[in-house]
């Protein structure tokens, strides 16, 4: 619960620095990687097209943040406490 909380926070924080993300609702899902474990993958959409969702992940990889056309599964994310 507290991973999902900081994914929340997270969130906020990427759609208030990037405009693109504004609108759009996320998921999460759980990811494996061998040899570094378990994270909690953050997803934004839904998207009209794959080509839109490459647009908007253009717009996130200038400043370093790593993005890549998915589907759009998982959990819908918690919004985060009222208020905080």
């Amino acid at each position: 619960a507290a991973r999902e909380a900081m994914a929340a926070r997270g969130w906020d924080e990427l759609r208030g620095n990037y405009p693109v993300l504004a609108d759009l609702d996320a998921r999460l899902e759980l990811a494996h990687i061998p040899g570094q474990g378990d994270f909690l993958r953050l997803k934004a959409g839904p998207f009209d097209s794959a080509s839109a969702a490459r647009e908007a992940c253009m717009a996130l990889q200038p400043s370093g943040q790593y993005c890549q056309a998915t589907d759009f599964t998982g959990r819908p994310l918690a919004d985060p406490a009222p208020g905080g």
